[in-house]
């Protein structure tokens, strides 16, 4: 009978002697990363209330949300903006286009396409 001495899995990964040079910086940038996202939001969540203003959704599940524009917001063609929605998650921001003129001086524009999941 022939035995084989060789494991495979985590267990290999988690005994080589060098693992540790590989996964430390690694782990560090993204729970820096984690900790910089999360404090930013924290700063930035009560300072600036957005009220909504109207939202409807649109064929092909759009929704077109328009939101209260703060006087000293400002933004140009092409801007983006980090939405974060408290009442689905609070530490969780993702970037959307902002639809509306920069012109206009009393709301912000977004057209947003819903996704499942």
């Amino acid at each position: 009978a022939v035995v084989s001495t060789q494991s495979t899995g985590i267990g290999t990964i988690l005994h080589c002697q060098n693992f540790w040079k590989w996964i430390c910086v690694p782990l560090f940038v993204y729970f820096m990363e984690k900790l910089a996202n999360v404090n930013i939001v924290k700063r930035t969540m009560y300072k600036r209330r957005f009220r909504i203003i109207n939202y409807k959704v649109l064929p092909s599940n759009v929704i077109e949300l328009h939101i209260s524009k703060p006087p000293t917001f400002t933004f140009h063609s092409g801007s983006y903006a980090f939405l974060t929605i408290p009442h689905i998650t609070e530490y969780e921001k993702h970037p959307f286009t902002i639809s509306s003129s920069s012109e206009d001086k009393e709301k912000i524009t977004f057209h947003i396409k819903m996704k499942r999941g």
